[in-house]
């Protein structure tokens, strides 16, 4: 039978991070698993409904590899669930201890707050999924911070500590998240995978803003129709019917235009902020 795979030797690629803002993450990219087993030649794969991960140990002549066809609930990546406990189980691995940090808590603090993917639609209406998705960075009464909605195997949010200056690990895990500045002073985060980043959003893009600013609109939209035959029905009681001849219609029109234009204008306005402030980064 004619071979489909041609032999070739695997090394480990030790080229620069592509990430150097987090350079830190690199030598533990693998989430231990090269400390944990020997050299581990990885390769992973998702579509919209499933996900695949070929794992080969090489030093100890094992592979693994595990496909999935659905996505399950998306609460957690099952095949990482899978592969850890693997580890755990036939390379048993022990965390180095946590180093003591001296502002832990004012860097968990400076980290807190809303992220971005840094792959994400920017200039089209499907932008707003990037709200839907911005991940939520808070500190927990321990000192350790959670990041919503990365959760465990047990369906909790995962807790990191931080082992150096703002360098966390997964608290009885091997994961990992790096936070840093960028060149305008914003945070940023990085998991162990570095093909993307997490970028710290502001006013104009937090979702708890544009949820409020949706919320106010739709409800002032909504109370416009309702009340409208509400108004009707006062004017027949009344017997004030709404007089709109030309002395009044003129003043009514006007009043119409005015208040269109203003929306208008608000609306352009806020779109031009959100742009210019995409195109500052």
């Amino acid at each position: 039978m004619a071979a489909i795979l041609q032999p070739f030797p695997l090394k480990p690629d030790r080229r620069k991070c592509p990430a150097p803002h987090c350079s830190q993450l690199c030598g533990v990219s693998l989430r231990g698993a090269e400390k944990q087993s020997g050299f581990n030649h990885s390769v992973t794969g998702s579509v919209i409904c499933g996900d695949g991960d070929l794992h080969l140990i090489l030093d100890s002549n094992v592979g693994f590899f595990v496909p999935y066809n659905s996505a399950g609930k998306g609460e957690i990546r099952p095949r990482e669930v899978l592969f850890k406990e693997f580890l755990d189980r036939y390379f048993p691995y022990k965390q180095p201890p946590a180093g003591k940090i001296e502002n832990a808590q004012a860097d968990a603090a400076s980290v807190a707050g809303l992220y971005q993917n840094s792959r994400r639609v920017e200039t089209s209406f499907l932008r707003l999924t990037s709200l839907l998705a911005e991940k939520k960075v808070f500190v927990n009464p321990d000192g350790t911070i959670s990041i919503n909605p990365f959760k465990g195997a047990n369906g909790q949010l995962l807790k990191f500590e931080e082992i150096s200056p703002l360098l966390y690990r997964e608290v009885y895990g091997r994961a990992h998240v790096a936070f840093k500045q960028d060149r305008n002073g914003q945070m940023q985060f990085q998991l162990d995978f570095p093909f993307f980043i997490f970028e710290k959003v502001g006013l104009w893009e937090n979702k708890y803003f544009n949820y409020t600013l949706a919320i106010f609109g739709l409800t002032m939209v909504a109370l416009t129709v309702l009340l409208w035959p509400v108004g009707a029905l006062i004017r027949k009681h009344y017997g004030r019917p709404l007089d709109l001849r030309p002395r009044s219609g003129n003043c009514g029109l006007v009043c119409a235009w005015c208040a269109s234009s203003s929306s208008v204008s608000s609306e352009a306005g806020w779109l031009f902020l959100r742009k210019a402030k995409s195109m500052a980064f």
